[in-house]
């Protein structure tokens, strides 16, 4: 199971631009080598993960910051490689709207971080 999860992270990583030199370079220099990626610290109710990978895709492996605005001008200079950031916010506690034809929850729901 382990060889397997890491072939997938491997052929995740590089479809997602993680292997391009240039935004590593970037991630290690801002200090966000270590930072949380937002696919590592999720807990999705069960039976419904393929779903929240669909929505979330590519920002799986987005990487958490306090402020985007401490990050926009350098990341402005970034010529090659995929880096989305993602700001962390702890006021989510907010009644979630519901799809009243299908009577679906909403993504936000069935995720806790």
């Amino acid at each position: 199971m382990r060889h397997q999860l890491a072939s997938l992270q491997a052929a995740q990583d590089a479809a997602l631009g993680q292997d391009v030199q240039e935004a590593e370079s970037w991630i290690e220099s801002q200090g966000l080598g270590e930072a949380r990626r937002v696919g590592e610290h999720l807990a999705v109710v069960a039976g419904w993960e393929r779903a929240i990978e669909a929505v979330l895709g590519r920002f799986l492996r987005a990487i958490q910051v306090d402020s985007l605005e401490d990050y926009a001008d350098s990341l402005v200079n970034l010529a090659e490689g995929d880096v989305a950031l993602v700001e962390y916010r702890d006021n989510l506690d907010q009644e979630l709207p519901r799809n009243v034809q299908f009577d679906l929850p909403t993504a936000a729901s069935l995720v806790r971080s």
